[in-house]
């Protein structure tokens, strides 16, 4: 049996999680990442990783989120085309739907765009006010705002999000995020799925969400959070 049936199989055992590490760690490809960084995220355990990384509370038996990092082209079942395009992809600077912050020492989830536009610029999205404000956001960046249409405006200023931006916001605002998680709660597992592997990040991510949502209590997916 290969390994993409044998993880199908298995994801429904009530005890698959506990054996994919297990498994992932036999072959030298599980990380611990809270504590192979002491409870420092560093940049240099996650700046080049490939594959999928589960944030679970630590306390509680639910999965705050999973996310895959890379993207391959699959042929068939068997058969991968590499994608020319892939890069690995740092979780340190994702930010939507969740954000990791190393200074303040918390993992967001439940991204609010309306909220950190407010608490960064100081600028109501939905009503494009106050007008003095924004019409200097688009002088500034060498754009007329008298010939930008509002929707034109509204994704401009969503385009602007960083990482960077977010946690300095987070400082002022933390209902940028439904919910704030501090490291101590967290436990972070990266099962990393490299490029020669029979899985891809999107599979495993999709193998572990509906293992985790009929075996492991809680999972506070995308759709739990609203994400205005």
């Amino acid at each position: 049996m290969n390994r993409i049936d044998r993880i199908y199989i298995d994801s429904k055992l009530p005890h698959f999680y506990e054996n994919l590490i297990e498994d992932f760690t036999a072959r030298g490809e599980f990380v611990d990442i809270m504590t192979a960084c002491n409870s420092v995220l560093d940049d240099h355990v996650l700046t080049d990783f490939k594959g999928v990384i589960v944030y679970r509370s630590a306390v509680e038996d639910h999965v705050y989120e999973i996310t895959s990092h890379g993207n391959f082209s699959r042929t068939g079942v068997e058969n991968k085309t590499i994608n020319s395009q892939f890069q690995t992809w740092p979780p340190m600077q994702r930010w939507d739907p969740m954000t990791i912050d190393p200074e303040s020492r918390v993992v967001g989830f439940g991204y609010r765009h309306r909220a950190f536009l407010n608490a960064y610029y100081g600028i109501d999205i939905d009503a494009l006010s106050p007008t003095g404000i924004v019409n200097k956001f688009f002088s500034e960046r060498g754009k007329n705002p008298d010939i930008i249409s509002d929707s034109n405006k509204r994704q401009l200023l969503k385009n602007t999000t960083s990482a960077s931006k977010i946690h300095s916001a987070l400082k002022s605002n933390p209902e940028i995020y439904q919910r704030l998680v501090d490291f101590k709660d967290l436990v972070i597992d990266g099962f990393i799925v490299d490029e020669s592997s029979t899985l891809t990040p999107v599979l495993l991510k999709e193998v572990l969400k509906n293992h985790v949502k009929a075996n492991l209590g809680k999972y506070f997916w995308r759709a739990d959070f609203d994400n205005s």
